[in-house]
């Protein structure tokens, strides 16, 4: 019979890698040189932009601040204004109802009234020129 072989290699193998962050803070710098080796990475902000930023951001607020004053000054007056009306009408529509129920005879005594009472005044003042 024959003979049966079997031959295995095992290779490890290990890579370490190395980090090294350094943070710098830079304010006020016209120009920043930077020399490394490796993977070098520099963050600058513009913070003459954030500061633009904050100001756009504050001047929109106000913009809006306006606009909403604005528009409650108006919603004010037109709600006043309707309740003007809406109690204009009331008013009319309960004189109309009130006039409506007087009967015929209440309106010939006031107008009556309204004869007499004037009479009365015509005869004081011929009255009051009579006797002078």
């Amino acid at each position: 019979m024959g003979s049966k072989s079997n031959s295995s290699t095992a290779s490890n193998q290990t890579t370490k890698t190395t980090t090294k962050t350094t943070q710098l803070n830079l304010q006020d710098v016209d120009g920043v040189a930077v020399g490394g080796g490796g993977n070098v990475k520099v963050n600058i902000t513009d913070g003459g932009a954030v500061a633009a930023g904050f100001d756009f951001g504050s001047d929109a607020l106000s913009t809006v601040d306006n606009v909403i004053e604005t528009g409650f000054a108006y919603l004010s007056e037109t709600a006043e204004n309707a309740v003007d009306r809406v109690s204009s009408y009331a008013d009319k529509s309960l004189q109309e109802v009130s006039n409506a129920t007087r009967s015929d005879t209440a309106e010939t005594l006031q107008t009556l009234t309204k004869y007499i009472a004037g009479a009365v005044a015509l005869t004081a003042v011929a009255y009051a020129v009579m006797r002078k």
